[in-house]
């Protein structure tokens, strides 16, 4: 259970990317991308990249929020988009901000999810491949086949002590983000 304390440490590391996205000047810079950590009996639904830079890596299924999404929508989405799975977002597991550079601060956030229902079903083109893995499996993964190792693995270690931050965080940063 996320106490008021972690509560506020979130907050206060989401008040940079948050104060460049309320800046006039900035407006609709705010990068956002929000991805699922899906476990249902006990294994974690990863995915295999089909295009760009992160083609052939496994990843948790997610994407960028579009134009006035609201951050739990974009996760529903993403996650049936690319996985036929439709899950509900239980809570924050991790939040990670990049406000290196001056105009286009990037925010990325991975939710815990509970599948809903659906089968596994991909594209072929944007997904290669979708698998249910065991955390332990992930964790014996060779890191060249995972986009992004650190922040998977970190995600990992979270979701080993605790389901996330209460989702009403998101619904505050919700009021005023303005994505790219």
């Amino acid at each position: 259970m996320a106490t008021p304390a972690s509560q506020t440490t979130i907050r206060n590391r989401l008040e940079p990317a948050m104060a460049m996205a309320r800046d006039p000047k900035r407006a609709g810079l705010l990068k956002v991308n929000v991805s699922t950590v899906v476990l249902h009996n006990d294994k974690v639904l990863m995915i295999r990249e089909g295009r760009g830079r992160k083609r052939g890596l496994w990843n948790f299924p997610g994407g960028k929020a579009h134009l006035g999404e609201k951050l739990l929508t974009t996760a529903v989405r993403e996650t049936l988009e690319e996985t036929g799975i439709a899950v509900k977002p239980v809570g924050l597991l991790a939040l990670y901000v990049d406000v290196r550079g001056t105009t286009k601060p990037s925010l990325r956030l991975h939710l815990s999810a509970r599948m809903l229902g659906g089968r596994v079903r991909i594209d072929g083109e944007e997904v290669l491949d979708a698998r249910w893995f065991t955390v332990a499996q992930l964790r014996d993964l060779n890191p060249k086949k995972l986009w992004n190792p650190h922040l998977i693995l970190q995600t990992l270690v979270q979701l080993d002590h605790w389901s996330g931050h209460p989702l009403k965080l998101l619904r505050e940063v919700d009021s005023f983000l303005r994505v790219a």
